[in-house]
Order: structure tokens, then sequence, then C-alpha cells
């Protein structure tokens, strides 16, 4: 086998999010020669700390560590010195969106309706063929529900904890498998001076070059060819940790193409899921701080329904504002003005039109990052979990995946993308 020119890297990793950032420290560790070929300006893929407000750094991308005990991110965390503090999904206040909060009698019908649509999710997850999680959704509604306000309940279950944890539409999502990833126990934690810790030791001492997006990955050829508009890198492996929207989207092409079976599993199985934030900032908080999550149920769900107060665990007087899958989607076609316009209509619906306009605003849309989109992998009705261990199974001992959408049981998460990086390293010292 021709070994790369003197220089070259032994290895090339496509993607310096968490997952390429892992697996190029574990194989430099092993000493080998590794480069890391990012199309952004930066480093950590979706995981992004703006810096926009220096005395409060905001992640418009990934912001928890989910289940804290014995996740690997709590170890690498503690390395990087990066302090983390725990949020508490059930520590919520709820509101009609008209400003009427949910009386106790209202949130144990929602929580009933809830159970009822997690019952039947069991249920039909037993049954074949698989079928969109909306109708069952629909079946439950017309079985349970018995006024308007029971409809709107529900709906606001579904939207909370399904497209707003698995970034998909309900009509899109698979009933049999949207929830196949395992978890870990413990907090969700998150990061108060920004989740960006944690590329940043990751990639410290590592031979990364920024504004360099691959087009072309001759994968056949001795030694691989990664073309670029900088110019063709060579090296004897490769690391392919590019995110699953971009693989789907054809900018980056494989030369020869990708085998059948991966083919189908990149096109026909797995999808890019949406979930976008808008952080807003205050001169003074209007809502309850000693909560950590605000919902707003409506008829029609989706538009800024659950937002995340930083107040309790910061001190800062800033919110949160999350959409989800089509919601997030018409969102994104609007500029910043109109978006946080429709941010504010919806919390003075809730607490009134005294309150006071944002100081500040952060926009994220991950669907529109060329570099992305979108924000992490979801099931869609007809796929099946074979297809994420297809996506990260190697072409040959020289070529090998990584990335969230590869990892068999913790999907759509940085924890996953980390653990998959691992692999990937571990793959390729293992093959010589």
């Amino acid at each position: 086998m021709a070994r790369p020119a003197a220089g070259d890297p032994d290895v090339l990793v496509l993607g310096a999010g968490m997952a390429g950032l892992a697996a190029a420290r574990q194989l430099a560790r092993a000493g080998r020669r590794v480069r890391l070929l990012e199309a952004r300006a930066r480093i950590g893929g979706r995981v992004f700390t703006s810096a926009a407000w220096p005395d409060l750094p905001i992640d418009l991308g990934a912001s928890w560590i989910h289940g804290h005990r014995g996740n690997p991110l709590t170890a690498l965390a503690a390395e990087a010195r990066a302090p983390t503090l725990a949020t508490d999904v059930d520590n919520v206040a709820a509101w009609w969106a008209d400003g009427r909060p949910l009386s106790d009698r209202e949130l144990a019908r929602q929580a009933a309706l809830g159970e009822a649509f997690e019952d039947a999710i069991v249920e039909a997850q037993d049954a074949a063929p698989d079928r969109p999680l909306a109708d069952v959704l629909r079946a439950v509604s017309e079985r349970v529900a018995r006024t308007g306000d029971d409809r709107a309940l529900l709906a606001q279950w579904a939207n909370s904890t399904v497209e707003q944890e698995y970034a998909g539409a309900l009509e899109r999502l698979s009933t049999s498998w949207f929830d196949g990833a395992e978890a870990y126990p413990g907090e969700d934690r998150l990061f108060p001076a920004g989740y960006g810790a944690l590329p940043r030791h990751l990639g410290a001492g590592l031979d990364v070059r920024l504004d360099t997006p691959v087009t072309r990955i001759a994968w056949r050829r001795d030694p691989i060819e990664i073309h670029t508009p900088r110019g063709v890198h060579t090296a004897r492996q490769l690391v392919v940790a590019l995110p699953l929207g971009v693989l789907q989207s054809g900018d980056v092409v494989f030369d020869p193409p990708l085998p059948p079976s991966r083919r189908e599993a990149l096109h026909e199985g797995l999808a890019m899921g949406l979930l976008n934030k808008v952080a807003l900032r205050f001169d003074r908080p209007f809502w309850p701080v000693d909560r950590d999550w605000l919902q707003v149920v409506d008829a029609a769900p989706g538009e800024f329904a659950e937002w995340v107060t930083l107040h309790r665990v910061t001190g800062r007087p800033a919110l949160f504002g999350f959409n989800a899958a089509g919601a997030a989607e018409r969102i994104e076609g609007l500029d910043d003005a109109a978006t946080v316009d429709l941010a504010m209509r919806r919390l003075r619906g809730v607490f009134g039109r005294g309150i006071p306009s944002p100081v500040a605003a952060q926009v994220s849309r991950w669907k529109a990052d060329p570099w992305a989109r979108g924000s992490y992998s979801c099931v869609p009705t007809g796929s099946l979990p074979s297809q994420r261990r297809a996506l990260g199974e190697p072409l040959d001992d020289r070529v090998v995946f990584a990335g969230e959408h590869c990892h068999p049981t913790h999907p759509a998460t940085v924890h996953g993308a980390y653990l998959s990086g691992v692999e990937a390293a571990r793959r390729l010292a293992a093959s010589g």
C-alpha cells in the first residue's frame, strides 16, 4: 500500500464536530498523524456557543448533557473544567395561549391524556405495519379527547414529548422506532459558560484546517484523495464525520459511488430533524424565576410552545424559545426581526402587553445551514434501526464513518456523536 507524501497525515478526518474531534483526538493519542478538514470557520459543528453576548454565552446548538450518570460527556466536562448545572424538565409552569394558567385539574387531565397516548404508542409498536405517529395521536384523540380543551392539551403533550424531543413532525416519525435510543440515568445538565468548552478541549493541539469544505472523496485511490476548494489532501485512512444532512444533500461526491446498501440507508432511511432556538435577553424577568420550563397550550401547538428560562440557573434574565419540525421550518423563512416579533406576540399573549421588549436576540437556523442541513437525525416511517448500523459500518479497512446518525444506541445526541468518533478511531487503529 502506498503511503502519503512526506508531511501528509496518516489519517484525514472530515468534519470537526464532536464525532470528528473525538476520532482525531483518539488517533493522535495513538501516535497517528491526523488532520481535520472543517467547512466552517470554527470547530464544534452543531455544538455552537455564541459569543455575541460576552457576559452570557448562548448555546444555539446542543445545550444539555442528557443523563449525567455514566455519560462520557460528564467525565469530558470535568476534564475540560467546564462547569455544568442541572435543569429539571418537571419544573414547569404552563398557560393557555390567552394567559390563563393551567389549573391543577387541567394539568392532571393533560397527564391522563398523555398517558393514553403513550399507552397507544406501545400498543402500536407491537403491531404491524409501521405507521406515522400522527395516526396514533388521531386515534387517541378521537377515543378519549371529549372537548376542544382536551384536544389542545393532548396536542401540546405530543408536541412537547415527541416533536420537541425527536425534532420530527408527528406526520413523519415512525411509531415503531422513533424512540429506539437508550438513555443515561441522572440529571440533564447545561453549561453556564457554554457547551463549546468541550470541542475546544478535544481540538487542542490538533491540526485543523478551517474554511475547507469537502467536495469530492476519491476513496478507492491509494492514497485516498479529498478534494476541496483549497486543494487536494491525501492520507492512507479516512474518517467521514460529516452530518447526515450534508451526506444526503449530494454536495459531497463519493468517487466511486457508495455501495448500494449504504446509499439505500443514506437516502431511503433516516432523515434530518429540525429543532431551532430563539434566545431573548431582557433587562428584567417577567416570568416565574423559580421555574426551568415554560409551556404554552394552544389549539395549534408548535410555534413557541416551549421555553427554557435561564434565570434560576444563571441569574440572567434570558429565555430560549424552541420550535421543532414543521413550525421550525416555517419560522426559518422569517428574518430575525419577524422571528422575534412572533416570539414576543406569543409571550405577550401569556404575560400581557406590558412586558418589556428584549434588549437583544439570537436566532438559529439549522436547516438552512449548508454544513448541517438540520439539527439531528430522526426516524421516519418505514426506517429501521439497522440502517444506523449500516451507515456506521466501515467501507473497508481504510474508510470509516462517524456521527450521531451512526450510533446504534445513542443517536441524535452529543454523547452519541462522541462515542461514534471514539469507535471510528478504534476501528482504524485496529486495521493498522
